[in-house]
């Protein structure tokens, strides 16, 4: 773990986000070429500001995996990915390698997961990983209910907004079961929903919270 380390993390994300390295050649139009430059300075805005929210530092074996994760985040970048999912993704980026741990293999599936949610799906997410942990630390409930709790008390913190009916809000939760973030289990005639240790795992990795506040407050 050197400074010299740190350096070049920072010095890769400004080369492989610079704007020729986004847009490899002239043959773009002009309107492609504006978009292009648009969405590259975009990411590298966001990538930057939280790799310097804190130490971040790499062993001399991880300059090997800077390729591949920065690639995908370009990717992503590219294709239009919204700034909430790109500030998701940085910080994994970042919190791994405050850890010394940045690993391609890891971060794509993380990424691979984070490019694909709204932003509906981001609040729903944050909000049942607090309501879990609450429940999990709350001697008033019984271990069996707190599941469930920890469900309503997200549906009731999220209807009517960000999502007008408890129908619009268990149909996202089930969306998300796709992820892997959520699982699903059998109550009395209906699904409970429920974070699972992957989420945990994630979050512990990042904060959802504070990235939905940037990107709110990116947006005044």
């Amino acid at each position: 773990m050197t400074a010299s380390s740190a350096r070049f993390l920072l010095a890769a994300v400004q080369e492989a986000l610079s704007m020729k390295s986004i847009l490899g050649g002239s043959l773009l139009g002009v309107a492609v070429d504006h978009l292009l430059r648009r969405r590259a300075e975009t990411a590298r805005e966001i990538l930057l500001s939280e790799l310097r929210s804190g130490d971040r530092t790499l062993s001399e074996v991880e300059h090997d995996e800077i390729a591949a994760v920065l690639f995908r985040y370009i990717r992503a970048a590219q294709e239009g990915a919204a700034r909430l999912n790109l500030r998701l993704m940085a910080k994994v980026i970042a919190g791994q390698a405050s850890l010394g741990n940045l690993v391609a293999d890891e971060f794509l599936y993380y990424a691979d997961i984070l490019s694909s949610l709204r932003r509906e799906e981001v609040i729903l997410l944050g909000t049942i990983y607090r309501e879990t942990r609450f429940q999990k630390e709350n001697s008033q409930v019984a271990e069996e209910e707190k599941v469930g709790a920890a469900l309503t008390a997200t549906q009731a913190k999220l209807v009517p907004m960000p999502f007008p009916t408890a129908e619009d809000f268990l149909a996202t939760a089930g969306a998300l079961l796709r992820t892997g973030l959520i699982s699903a289990s059998s109550g009395f005639g209906y699904l409970v929903y429920q974070a699972t240790p992957l989420l945990e795992r994630f979050c512990a990795l990042i904060s959802i919270d504070d990235a939905l506040k940037k990107d709110a407050a990116s947006q005044q």
